[in-house]
């Protein structure tokens, strides 16, 4: 019985040091939840250029539990659902076309964050390839955008 609760005794130090569920270290936010808010693009790289500063910061993504409103990418905005895929590496995000669109494809996107207020977002021009990294060349067929939380 004393080597029971002595092993007890370990187990739960170990995950009070580790930040195991007895500190709380499983139970923070989901994805989802970190997702949820207005996003504006602070930086956007597409072919090896950047584009920065106030013309960034016209594109938006207003970020819902189940849709994803993309403000200032073209002349209209656009509301997308979307769906998660935590268990691969990079994290996807999946954007599933409204119906009637003349693209009507799943996109696999591609997030990462930064701490709770920077999201870095990679989204292929063509919606048969998922991006695989987080920066472009030239010759990218993919824009990645770093996002910084509105807090307004």
């Amino acid at each position: 019985m004393r080597k029971y609760v002595g092993a007890v005794a370990v187990v739960a130090l170990a995950a009070l040091l580790g930040g195991g569920p007895l500190q709380g270290g499983g139970q923070g936010k989901s994805d989802k939840d970190k997702l949820k808010g207005t996003w504006v693009a602070d930086t956007l790289d597409a072919f090896g250029n950047r584009v920065s500063g106030e013309q960034a910061a016209k594109m938006k993504f207003v970020i819902t539990e189940d849709m994803l409103t993309m403000k200032g990418f073209g002349p209209k905005e656009e509301a997308v659902s979307y769906k998660l895929d935590t268990t691969k590496d990079p994290r996807q995000l999946i954007i599933t076309p409204p119906k009637g669109a003349p693209q009507d494809k799943a996109v696999r996107c591609i997030y990462k964050f930064d701490g709770d207020d920077t999201l870095t977002f990679a989204m292929p021009m063509n919606p048969e390839e998922t991006p695989s990294a987080f920066k472009t060349t030239k010759d990218s067929k993919f824009v990645v955008i770093v996002f910084k939380r509105d807090k307004k």
